[in-house]
This record gives C-alpha cells, structure tokens and sequence, in this order.
C-alpha cells in the first residue's frame, strides 16, 4: 500500500538533510508507528506520504515514495486526498469552516457528493469522534483536543483508503485518546485500513500497533515488530524516548515478561511502602475569588463561582478532560482574560506572570531562535550585555543552543515549544503558566524542560493530559471537570482516586493501575522499581 525507497530531503537553505536513505513499506490493513527523538525528521517524513511536500514545498526531494502502486510524481493533490487522509500536528490548521458540522462537509463538497451522503457520513464521523454533541459550535471556541477531534473526523468522512496521523492523541485527554486508539484498530482489523502515525506516547499506542519504525537525526535505524520492540528496549531507552510503563519496569527488574496492561502483568512481591512525598507550601500569591466566566454571554457560563488559591512553592499540574476549562483558567490567572464576575487577585501586583500558549506557533514572529528569544528582554529595556547573557543562559536551560540561528518554523513542533517557553522564560517573570508543555516532546526532553523550571519560579501551574508528567513533576493536583474543581490535592492522594479521575475523563497509566493491584501508590517506574523483589 504505501512503499518508501531511498528517500532523501533537504529543505532549502538547510545545512544538511532532514531525511536521508528512508525505506520502508508498509501493508494493506498494517498499523506503524513512527517514534524518534523531537526533530528526527518523523514530521517530515509523514509530510512526504501525504504529498505535502511534493506538490507544496520547494525542498529538494530525491528516492521514490509511492501509495497504492502509483508514484507521488504521478499522483494529483486530489488523488492523494481521496488515497490519504492526513491529520497534521497543529489541528487549527487545517480548519476553516465556522462551525464543527460545516468543517466535516467541506471535504465532500469539494468532492460533490449528495447531501444525503453528506448527512450520513457527517453524523458517522462526529459519533466516532464523540462531537456529536458539538457539531454546531463555532471551531474557534472548541479546545485543542476537540479541534484534534474534529480533524480526524473529517478525514474519516472522507473514507481514504489509508490514514497518516501526526501526533493524533497528543492533545487529546486519555479517555479521548483511547476512544481514538479504538477506532483507529477497528479501522484496521474490521475495514483493511493502512495507518501511519507518528506519536510519542508509545504507552498507548503499542497496543494496537503492528511496527515500529525508530528514526534519529534524519534515518531510520530500526523498523521492529511490537514484539521485537517490547523484547529489548534499550534502542528506546538510548534515544531518552518515552517507555512504555510495565514493559519498562520488568525489564529493569531482569523479568522476561512484557505486559502492556496491569490486567496481564504477573503479581511480584511487595517489600515495603512508598513513601509519600509533601512538598512544602508558602504565602498565598494569586488568589481566584468568585469567578464567573464564559465565551458567550447569551450561553451558560464555563465557570460559576470558581474559587482558588496559588501558593509559593506549588508546582501545580492542571488535569481534566477537553472543554473543562483549563487554558481558559491559564488565561484568566494570567490576566489575558477577565472575569465576568468574582476576581483573580495577587497580594504583590509586581511580579510578571509568563503564558505559554497551547499553540507555540501563534507566539513565534521572529526571524531565528535567538531574536525571539533576546525580544523580551529587549522591550524591558535590559542592558545588552545582561540581556546576552540572559539569552545564552536561557537557550542553553531549554536545551535549544545549538538552534539559536535557525528560523523559528524551520523547526519541529516540539522544538517550536521550547522556543515559546524560552522566549516567556528570558521575561524572567515569577509566575510561569504553561498549556500542553509535552506536546511534541520525547521524554528526556520533557523531563529537562519541568526539571529545569521547577526551581526557578514562586509557582509553575501546567495543563496537561499526560498523568506521568503531572505525577512526576507536579506537588499539586487541581482536577477540572466542566469548570469545577473536582479535586485539589496533592498527586498521592489525587490520582489514587480511580473514580474520581474518570469523572474528569482521566485515567491512571498502567503503572498506577498496577500498583494498586499490588497494594501501594507508585506512580513512577522508579518508585515501584525500589519496593518490589523480581
């Protein structure tokens, strides 16, 4: 269905090649993975398949890459759209029309299909995709993860014959993900679908995969099977990827077994408890009091009487599922947005509160890395041998350096997020607000990115979806579910609660599902790895 042989790109103006000697083919009704290292060139690579960058760019692009026995060449951008359907990184780019209902039809108007086709397929796609319920409300006011959603639903409008997915799950919440992930194996099993995708949460996704594909710097260094994949992870655990959870932690233990679920895990013995850890907390610095807040005055109000308090010291992680509220909670802490009634107050009105958008591209108007970066402390009038330095320090902390010259949207996604965070971070602000911060991410970096801004500011309140992170690097909880606080604590007492997670479309990884099964509270590997005997 899909066959790659000896593709090499370079982008104009580039040094050096995104992608160098790629081979690979992939079946009929086959499911593969591309994983690698942020910036790898798996973006690029997916680019290649969908005909983005054959007809749409002026990269040089050498080697063959053929869908359905038909060179890319010879193929029209209409055709590739009837072959493939593509759901790119950054969903808000590929929408246009103004409500969810109007984006699915647009596709199969363009292709001239009656209304009742229309009908049918748009009612479909919004099911599978659990919009239903959204399909007259305007795309500008849906969520990131929503907006993922309504791509994907698009696309299986459509009905291609194989998908290529970006990142599909990344801003989804885990019980959306899964919903998706279902599809998506029942697309595969039940209709022959061909799938692609490249993704960085391999704990999900492994389960329905057929093979992986394991790039770095530009080549394909590997192309395993799942279970080859899980039989040896040190290709993974050498490119500072994301491991999967269990897999992980029986390989550490020098244990054969290879479960994916806590349900197929063998039980070990447990030597003592994990210790829970309290981080201390001091002064109240931001204060939510009373506040009501919507997008629309003539429709109900996201949140009512939404109270709260930030602390020095809390490293706060915000959870919740797609549309409860929590980048519209980000931008009213940072005072982007006002409350309709009530009021975010703060005891000290002179430290700077820094916003990292869940978008990074909306925040990148400079000509390289370093400009946007130096742009802050210009405007503030820093000193210019300060603001160097300040610049250097802060390109360095977020792991970018070696890209300070580079064109901002020359880079992938996730390095396109450290250069967001590096341009709010050289603010020097005390307050620091961060939306989806792993998106795009491979572990090593999200771990140098939480790691590296922990200490440096009084709070660091960040949504995301991935409970490992918040686990990992969060001293607080606050649990969102359609603009109430469903749980505030901190993460050995929040995310212990299975029902109340699920109340707010979270779920516990394997690894938490697993410890529990086992009698204790572990949420990382690391932590069960030291009081359980192999």
């Amino acid at each position: 269905m899909i066959r790659v042989d000896k593709l090499h790109l370079q982008y104009v103006g580039a040094e050096a090649p995104t992608l160098t000697d790629i081979s690979f083919t992939v079946a009929r009704g086959e499911l593969v993975v591309i994983c690698g290292p942020t910036g790898c060139g798996k973006s690029t690579l997916l680019n290649c398949l969908n005909g983005t960058l054959h007809h749409e760019s002026s990269a040089r692009i050498q080697g063959t890459v053929e869908l359905a026995g038909r060179a890319m060449e010879s193929l029209s951008v209409p055709e590739v759209c009837r072959l493939a359907g593509a759901v790119f990184q950054n969903p808000g780019s590929q929408l246009t029309a103004s409500t969810a209902e109007l984006e699915v039809a647009f596709g199969m108007e363009n292709q001239n299909l009656e209304r009742a086709t229309m009908r049918e397929r748009i009612d479909t796609a919004l099911a599978a995709t659990g919009l239903s319920d959204c399909r007259h409300q305007r795309t500008e006011t849906l969520s990131g993860g929503q907006q993922q959603r309504l791509v994907m639903a698009c696309v299986l409008a459509l009905q291609p014959r194989m998908l290529l997915l970006d990142e599909p799950i990344s801003q989804l919440d885990p019980q959306g993900a899964g919903e998706i992930l279902r599809l998506l194996d029942e697309l595969k099993s039940q209709g022959g679908m061909t799938i692609v995708l490249v993704e960085h949460r391999l704990e999900d996704v492994l389960p329905i995969a057929d093979r992986v594909l394991l790039m770095e710097e530009g080549r394909l260094v590997a192309t395993m099977t799942r279970e080859a994949l899980l039989a040896d992870l040190s290709p993974l655990r050498r490119l500072g990827l994301n491991l999967p959870h269990l897999p992980d932690l029986f390989e550490r233990l020098g244990r054969v077994e290879r479960p994916l679920t806590a349900e197929a895990a063998p039980m070990l013995r447990v030597q003592r408890e994990v210790p829970a850890v309290v981080g201390e907390r001091g002064a109240v610095l931001i204060e939510v009091r009373e506040v009501t807040y919507g997008y629309s005055r003539r429709g109900a109000a996201l949140f009512e009487g939404l109270s709260l308090s930030l602390r020095r010291g809390d490293r706060v992680a915000l959870l919740g599922s797609n549309g409860a509220g929590k980048s519209t909670l980000l931008h009213l802490l940072a005072g982007a947005l006002r409350p309709w009634k009530g009021s975010v107050e703060r005891p000290d009105p002179a430290p700077g509160c820094g916003l990292v958008l869940q978008n990074p591209d909306l925040m990148l108007f400079c000509e390289s890395v370093r400009e946007e970066v130096a742009f802050a402390p210009h405007h503030a009038g820093v000193p210019a041998g300060k603001a160097g330095e300040l610049v250097e320090r802060t390109l360095a902390r977020l792991g970018i350096a070696e890209l300070g010259d580079r064109a901002p949207f020359a880079l992938s996604r996730g390095q396109r997020l450290r250069t967001a965070v590096a341009s709010v971070v050289s603010r020097e602000p005390a307050f620091l607000l961060l939306d989806e911060p792993t998106t795009g991410q491979d572990r090593e970096q999200i771990d140098r990115l939480m790691e590296g801004l922990e200490a440096a500011y009084d709070v660091v309140l960040f949504a995301t979806h991935d409970v490992d992170t918040a686990a990992r690097h969060a001293n607080r909880i606050l649990l969102l579910h359609q603009g109430r606080v469903l749980a505030d604590g901190a993460p050995h007492e929040v995310l212990d609660n299975a029902e109340l997670l699920a109340r707010a479309a979270v779920r516990q990884t394997s690894l938490q599902q697993y410890a529990r099964r086992l009698g204790v509270r572990a949420f990382t590997v690391e932590a069960l790895q030291e009081v359980v005997r192999p």
